[in-house]
C-alpha cells in the first residue's frame, strides 16, 4: 500500500552543498562527508525541484505513435537559503566568502558563472522514513531579489540547475527506514 508523506529536513539541515569532487553519500543515512556544510535554514517553502525534458513524438503514416525522442532534460532545484550570516550560503549566493562574525565576513559578489559544486538535500518522511536527493555537480543558475526589510528575514532565493556526472546521471535518490535506536546521519 502506498503512503502519501510530508517532507521535513533532514537531522541538522536539508540542503548541504560540498565542493565538485567531494566523497559523495550512496544511501539515505550514512554520515555525510566533512567537506559537505550546511545551508541553514530554508523558507518554509522548501524545496521545489522541476525536471522538464524536451521530446519528439515519432509517428508512422496513419499517425500511430512509434518512437519517442528525448532531445534534452533539465533538472533544477529551487529553495530559499533565510541565514544571511552563513559563510556558506554568501558564498553560494555572491560568489566568494570567508571568515566568521567575530574576525568579520567579506563577501565578493562575483561576476563570473558560479561554480559547479555537488548538493545533498535530506529528508524526513512519514515513518521514519531518511531520504537523500544527491547531486554530484550543479551550478547557480538563477538567485532572486533580494529584500531587506524589518517585517521578513532576508533570504536568498536559489536555483540551481543539475549537470549530468560521467554516467549520465543528474541526481541520485535514496530511501531508508532509520529509527532512533539505529541512529543515522542525514
Amino acid at each position: 500500500m502506498a503512503k502519501a508523506s510530508a517532507a521535513k529536513p533532514g537531522v541538522g539541515g536539508g540542503i548541504w552543498t560540498a565542493p565538485k569532487g567531494s566523497t559523495l553519500p550512496t544511501d539515505a543515512s550514512t554520515a555525510l562527508d566533512a567537506a559537505f556544510k550546511s545551508l541553514g535554514y530554508v523558507s518554509d517553502a522548501g524545496v521545489q525541484r522541476n525536471i522538464s525534458r524536451d521530446s519528439n513524438v515519432i509517428h508512422a503514416w496513419g499517425g500511430d505513435p512509434v518512437a519517442v525522442l528525448s532531445n534534452n532534460k533539465v533538472e533544477t532545484f529551487k529553495f530559499k537559503l533565510i541565514e544571511p550570516s552563513n559563510v556558506d550560503v554568501l558564498g553560494l549566493t555572491f560568489g566568494e566568502a570567508t571568515g566568521d562574525l567575530t574576525a568579520g565576513i567579506s563577501v565578493k559578489s562575483k561576476a563570473s558563472i558560479s561554480t559547479p559544486r555537488a548538493f545533498c538535500i535530506s529528508t524526513i518522511m512519514a515513518d521514519d522514513v531518511h531520504q537523500r536527493i544527491v547531486i554530484p555537480e550543479a551550478v547557480v543558475t538563477d538567485i532572486g531579489e533580494i529584500v531587506y526589510v524589518d517585517n521578513d528575514v532576508v533570504g536568498f532565493d536559489i536555483t540551481i540547475t543539475a549537470l549530468a556526472d560521467d554516467q549520465g546521471n543528474t541526481a541520485y535518490e535514496y530511501q531508508k527506514t532509520v529509527t532512533a535506536a539505529a541512529g543515522g546521519n542525514t
